[in-house]
């Protein structure tokens, strides 16, 4: 019997955590996985997230990238393989990228640029929510040149070549 593919159990986990956990604020939900290297072994872990509304004595938001990768903060010896990311497009805050998908926020990319398990190589797959068969595929280094300021313009279509299945 057939396994499904890594992809689309990636896809399944962060469609789970966006409909069953996520917390909607500004008028969306966001679900996210990330495949990860278990160290000293040939396995993986398969973490997922969601994003969350502010709550008494809680920062403002929380994405769902966020969660994880602060799950991952006290263990330094893991790689993410891959990430996924599930919600409905919208205009990135502070690169005015409109794109097809839902590309993690600029606090997201930061974190990933600084976190010690994620490298420019890391891939990235953004998944439409309603329409799951429109995806992107990226590395973390190709999401980071999209969304620089001096490289996009205001209200342009991303560069990046969506794909359906």
């Amino acid at each position: 019997e057939a396994s499904p593919s890594p992809r689309v159990l990636h896809v399944g986990l962060a469609w789970w955590s966006r409909f069953f956990r996520a917390r909607n604020y500004r008028g969306f939900k966001v679900g996210a996985a990330f495949l990860v290297d278990v160290p000293d072994s040939r396995l993986m872990r398969i973490l997922v997230g969601a994003n969350r509304m502010s709550g008494p004595g809680a920062p403002d938001k929380r994405c769902a990238e966020i969660a994880i990768l602060d799950e991952l903060e006290d263990t330094s010896r893991h790689m993410v393989n891959t990430i996924v990311t599930i919600g409905i497009p919208q205009g990135d805050d502070v690169s005015g990228l409109y794109s097809p998908t839902l590309h993690p926020c600029h606090i997201c990319r930061t974190r990933f640029g600084s976190h010690a398990a994620v490298t420019s190589e890391t891939v990235v797959l953004c998944v439409h929510a309603w329409f799951p068969w429109r995806w992107e595929i990226m590395t973390v280094g190709e999401l980071s040149e999209l969304h620089r300021d001096e490289q996009v313009m205001r209200r342009h279509e991303c560069p990046v070549e969506a794909h359906e299945t």
